[in-house]
């Protein structure tokens, strides 16, 4: 920012404002607490979070099943990372896996080995 009178602002102010308006991040900071707020420390998969996204959007089930409030959190911060028509496994595992071991806010994605090969995610606290 440039003072008028010629002066510049301080260069941690307009750093920590590039931050704060990082749009990726306040995504991903989105999805790591919907994430929190549905498994906790608890292990899960990219298949267990594309089943919540598939559930949140079948007008079937919507009748007759009631997701929990983290769980429609969830659903639609994943949607926002959709970027074909089919939301896939693999599409979801890729999210995640791109967004793994980045911090926001005190939190972060960790992948874990799984059984039969298959990613286990987990959110820590850092």
């Amino acid at each position: 920012r440039f003072d008028p009178l010629g002066e510049y602002a301080d260069p941690m102010e307009a750093v920590d404002a590039a931050q704060a308006a990082d749009p990726e991040q306040e995504q991903l900071d989105a999805l790591l607490c919907s994430l929190a707020e549905k498994f906790g420390s608890d292990p899960f998969t990219a298949k267990e979070v594309k089943k919540i996204h598939d559930n949140y959007h079948d007008p079937h089930l919507m009748k007759d099943f009631a997701l929990s409030d983290a769980e429609q959190a969830l659903a639609e911060t994943i949607t926002e990372f959709k970027t074909v028509k089919q939301l896939t496994t693999r599409a979801v595992g890729n999210v995640l896996k791109f967004r793994a071991d980045r911090v926001v806010n005190g939190r972060r994605l960790r992948k874990r080995n799984g059984r039969g090969g298959v990613a286990a995610w987990v959110i820590e606290n850092v």
